[in-house]
């Protein structure tokens, strides 16, 4: 028997991973991602190279309150 696995955090990369092909989250992923952060008390943190305005507005889109990894780590807000 297994033991439930409590996650705190989920770290996630942006281009390829959870943007579609017109490079938006969709209507699905932000649903799921809400119902992880809400129903869970996870953290979900975004990380990509790109820079912190190029990102903000996906998190503008989710409404959550997580950090944020830019630059590929270099910097963490």
């Amino acid at each position: 028997m297994h033991k439930p696995v409590n996650y705190k955090i989920v770290f996630s990369d942006i281009d390829g991973t959870l943007l579609n092909k017109n490079r938006e989250l969709s209507n699905l992923t932000i649903q799921q991602i809400k119902r992880v952060v809400e129903n869970h008390n996870v953290k979900f943190v975004m990380v990509s190279a790109r820079m912190p305005l190029g990102m903000q507005h996906l998190y503008n889109q989710l409404s959550i309150d997580s950090p944020i990894i830019c630059y590929n780590g270099a910097l963490i807000l």
